[in-house]
This record gives C-alpha cells, structure tokens and sequence, in this order.
C-alpha cells in the first residue's frame, strides 16, 4: 500500500494507532491486526524501529499480575519486530488495586 497511512508502513502504523488514542479506543486497538509486515531484510539499513507500550486501561492486583500484563500487550508489536520496546519507568508498581508496595519490597524488582 502507499506512503499515504496504510497499515503496512511504519507511517500507517502510527496513523493507525494515533487515530484509535484520539477515539478513545485502548492503545491496543490502534494497531491493526491485519497490517502487513515490514521484514528487517527489506528495512534501512539505519532504520531503528521503536515500540512505546502504554499501560492505559491495565489494573493488576499486584505486580506480579502487571509484569504479566505488559509482557501481554508486548507480544502484541511482535508482528512488527521493533528493534526497541519503550515502557513506562514504574510500569510494574503503576495501576495496583492494592496501591505501592513498600519500598524496601519493590527495590529488587
């Protein structure tokens, strides 16, 4: 497809997820299921591909269950092989039902 903001270009991709956060849609849906892949043979050779993972609308009981969460919707930028995947700093102590743990038992997380 064309450079205009098919799925199938890194373009189309941000276009694609950019159009689902302004509907309100989960970060997730913006990405189409059904885009074409870029494999790495056919890439720049300088061209660095970077997926920025959000944690909106994810809750967890603990951070256990939020580790387990975002490696979830990681899997999902596996069709676009990034070479970089972004994460929020405190991703796994953000969201918990049962608020932070204590520091001393966050610390080696």
């Amino acid at each position: 497809m064309d450079r205009a903001g098919t799925p199938g270009t890194r373009r189309g991709f941000l276009r694609s997820a950019s159009t689902g956060l302004a509907l309100g849609l989960p970060a997730s849906a913006g990405v189409a299921p059904d885009a074409a892949r870029v494999e790495r043979k056919n890439r720049l050779p300088r061209e660095v591909w970077v997926a920025s993972i959000a944690q909106e609308g994810l809750r967890a009981r603990n951070h256990e269950q939020m580790i387990k969460l975002m490696l979830a919707r990681m899997e999902q930028t596996l069709p676009y092989e990034p070479d970089i995947v972004c994460l929020p700093e405190v991703f796994a102590f953000s969201n918990l039902a049962g608020g932070r743990p204590p520091l001393l038992k966050s610390g080696g997380v």
